[in-house]
């Protein structure tokens, strides 16, 4: 059995590994924040596309499947450049662990999303979810001395809305194979950053150079991991899980980089995680 095949037997393990290698990615996208936002985005996607690219190539089988869905696929791709690109705004201008679980209320967005694009029921309790994530937001971006512009958190919550709606697209192009999906979006938003990196490129030095290849090779696994956990899962669902991440990357932000967490944070990260999970029940 196939590697797919095996997380579709245990759908809930997809989402949960593709956590944890965007929680290490984000580690090395804030890593890299002396370089442009529009370099780190370029390298981030493109050495994704440099490993899916084969995979495709190998088996043609799917390409047939991927032309009929171009128009999904560019719609996919056109969210999740701009989700990825708002999540670099936040990651580079507000604590690691605030950027995090503000970009992860995606669940309620995908909800939303899967509800409209897919018909997929709302849960009754997104009316008062919604209300309650969004003040947890409110009290992680102002009781905090070290916290950022609001505009950072702004970004993280556009980031989430943006990625619901990719998401609960995956979920209509689940016969295609992840590696494709992957690729379309990560190749679109190479070629939409190209363009803003190259007036502004800055050559990175040889660390940078170890931190961007480990940033792209987190983010492609991490990517093909999380289309899979979409396959598999409810978009809601499927989300939800992937809160996990919040905990991961908190934790690294604490160890690698010492940033610390106040107690009115930590009150709204649990009003934000319980918002999230009760809409997904």
């Amino acid at each position: 059995m196939n590697v797919d095949g095996w997380l579709a037997r245990s759908p809930w393990l997809a989402p949960h590994l593709a956590c944890l290698f965007f929680a290490a990615m984000a580690i090395c996208a804030r890593l890299l924040s002396a370089l442009p936002t529009s370099e780190v985005m370029f390298f981030r996607c493109a050495i994704p596309v440099v490993i899916y690219l084969p995979m495709v190539i190998r088996d043609r089988s799917g390409l047939a499947d991927a032309w009929s869905h171009r128009h999904g696929l560019f719609i996919r791709g056109l969210c999740g450049t701009l989700s990825l690109y708002f999540y670099l705004v936040a990651l580079r201008s507000i604590p690691l662990a605030d950027a995090t679980v503000t970009s992860n209320t995606s669940p309620l967005w995908a909800a939303l999303a899967a509800w409209l694009a897919l018909g997929e029921a709302i849960p009754p309790r997104l009316r008062w979810a919604f209300p309650l994530s969004l003040v947890g937001v409110a009290l992680v971006a102002g009781t905090n001395d070290a916290s950022g512009p609001c505009s950072g958190y702004l970004a993280g919550l556009a980031s989430a809305a943006l990625s619901g709606s990719a998401y609960a697209l995956i979920r209509k192009m689940r016969q295609l194979a992840p590696e494709i999906i992957a690729l379309a979006f990560m190749g679109l938003a190479a070629l939409c950053s190209l363009p803003f990196m190259l007036p502004r490129y800055q050559p990175p030095t040889l660390l940078q150079w170890k931190i961007i290849a480990a940033m792209g090779l987190t983010g492609a696994v991490g990517q093909w991991f999380m289309t899979v956990g979409y396959r598999h899962n409810s978009a809601a669902t499927a989300a939800s899980l992937g809160l996990a991440s919040v905990a991961v990357t908190a934790a690294l932000g604490y160890l690698i980089l010492a940033e610390q967490l106040g107690p009115w944070q930590l009150v709204g990260m649990t009003m934000i995680l319980l918002g999230t999970l009760t809409a997904t029940r």
